[in-house]
């Protein structure tokens, strides 16, 4: 009888290893699970400084020792693709969409050519555009927009609001001796001419890009009463490698404090990034001791079955050869159980959650975290079961029937 068919019948016989398969598919499941949304993060940070323009959008002060307080300059730089007041970039408004459902607050996004995103339906606005919008597609009118999820079965399906119209109220304020309270009431209509996907740029559902003359007149209206005020700048650069060089730019011309408007709290990041890493590690940790423990208690076992062999003739070669072949089909099977396992889980995911939860967070299925895995799985198993059966092997007694490390 060949090493080849002693394997397989030792592999089916022999109990342990139908545990051994058990846990290992388990632990395969859980490291699939830790390793995906490890890389899924990382992806989903990546994306978002990436797509969202805010990332390459820059806020500047005002040099008050200029006459139009550095505007020119700021326009004669490189990578700077557009400038424009602070005052004009964004107004919140309150919309006719409000209900019991949404609270109707929006925001109203300055939509300069370079600003605008890519519509996906509809047409895009044009340099004298006037009250006329680009809404999601997605669109959720609601100040809870900003959550990180939404329940997506109340979402406004844009298609069936491209070209209708819609009000939106915005308030001018003055200071009552405490605070900031509203003073005069202002309200304007707008078409909704053009949709795009908010998820693709990261942006809030709540968020509709309006004309640059629009933005002006409702930024004019509710700052009336605020002439002495000067407003600094918003500039978008060309691209992100580029923030960088144009802030320096900023910097040797006297323009200080400039800030990018979104940015990332890295702290946080790295805590969470730290987190996975520590439950990669210690699912490992588990992992290697439970292959310690099943291939040393399998070989001490198998104690007086190798001897029996060894003295039938079985070289150790083979001896090792047969172990290592049925270290391996376990092991493959386990992982392949697991990935089925995984896979069940995201499918379900995608089926039952996924119509009802909107999120700029999307699970995706990368190779990656598969190809870790196994990697990872394949060498523990192989490097402990070598180890310990080498040391079973060292010992010279063919007929020792009492086996043991």
């Amino acid at each position: 009888m060949t090493w080849q068919s002693l394997c397989w019948k030792h592999i089916i016989r022999n109990k342990k290893n139908w545990y051994y398969l058990f846990f290992f598919s388990f632990f395969t499941l859980l490291i699939l699970i830790a390793f995906t949304f490890y890389q899924n993060f990382v992806y989903y940070i990546e994306n978002t400084i990436t797509k969202n323009i805010g990332f390459r959008t820059l806020s500047i002060s005002p040099d008050l020792n200029q006459e139009d307080y550095g505007l020119r300059t700021i326009q004669e730089l490189d990578y700077i693709v557009d400038v424009h007041s602070a005052l004009y970039d964004t107004v919140s408004v309150v919309s006719s969409f409000k209900n019991d459902q949404f609270d109707g607050s929006i925001d109203l996004v300055y939509g300069n050519a370079p600003v605008l995103p890519q519509v996906v339906l509809g047409r895009t606005l044009s340099s004298n555009s006037f009250g006329e919008a680009i809404c999601p597609v997605n669109f959720y009118p609601s100040s809870l927009a900003y959550g990180f999820v939404l329940n997506k079965e109340k979402m406004l399906q844009g298609s069936d609001l491209l070209n209708t119209n819609f009000q939106v109220e915005y308030y001018s304020y003055k200071f009552d001796g405490e605070k900031m309270v509203p003073n005069e009431n202002f309200s304007k209509e707008f078409k909704i001419v053009g949709l795009y996907d908010s998820d693709t740029v990261m942006n809030p559902a709540n968020v509709c890009y309006v004309s640059e003359n629009d933005i002006i007149d409702m930024a004019n209206d509710s700052n009336s009463n605020d002439d002495s005020v000067v407003y600094g700048f918003i500039a978008l650069v060309d691209d992100l490698s580029h923030v960088d060089e144009v802030i320096e730019q900023l910097e040797q011309l006297g323009f200080y404090g400039t800030n990018i408007r979104n940015e990332i709290d890295f702290s946080s990041v790295n805590l969470i990034l730290l987190v996975c890493r520590l439950v990669v590690a210690l699912l490992l940790t588990f992992l290697f001791f439970l292959t310690v423990f099943f291939v040393r208690k399998k070989i001490v076992s198998d104690a007086r079955y190798l001897s029996l062999l060894r003295a039938s003739g079985f070289s150790k070669i083979n001896l090792i050869k047969m172990y290592l072949q049925e270290i391996i089909l376990i092991s493959v099977l386990a992982f392949l159980i697991g990935c089925v396992l995984f896979c069940l889980l995201y499918f379900c995911f995608i089926v039952f959650l996924g119509p009802k939860v909107y999120t700029t967070f999307h699970l995706q299925l990368f190779f990656l975290p598969y190809a870790l895995t196994f990697g990872v799985l394949f060498i523990v198993n192989i490097g402990v079961t070598l180890f310990l059966l080498l040391r079973q092997l060292k010992n010279e007694i063919v007929m020792d029937l009492r086996g043991g490390l």
